[in-house]
């Protein structure tokens, strides 16, 4: 994340059209709220390896919800800023849930 806001500006300019460099201090909240749901999705193969995969429904529907949301409510407000904190808010969100479901399934696991 650390590289995605100091070089944000050259990257986005590299990568995209002049115009997204306007919005190059976005890039580190898209990549910290892509960071938190793809470290969920690590977290959901305890449960994959325990043949439960059906437990993460609830997770990925507090996800969606979430960012659906919150999503009009910040960006609204903030702009492409607060759609890009919806992000990481409906990510912290989907986080959290996928840590309480595989924190059942260990109590369910221990006699």
């Amino acid at each position: 994340m650390l590289i995605a806001y100091i070089f944000s500006e050259r990257l986005v300019r590299l990568l995209t059209a002049g115009d997204f460099a306007e919005w190059h201090h976005v890039l580190w909240v898209i990549v910290l709220g892509l960071s938190l749901f793809q470290v969920g999705q690590m977290f959901v193969t305890k449960g994959l390896s325990r043949n439960a995969p059906g437990r993460y429904i609830g997770a990925k529907v507090v996800h969606a919800l979430t960012f659906l949301l919150a999503a009009p409510l910040l960006g609204r407000r903030y702009g492409v800023a607060g759609v890009a904190e919806a992000l990481c808010v409906a990510a912290s969100a989907y986080l959290l849930t996928v840590l309480w479901v595989n924190r059942r399934l260990q109590r369910e696991l221990l006699p």
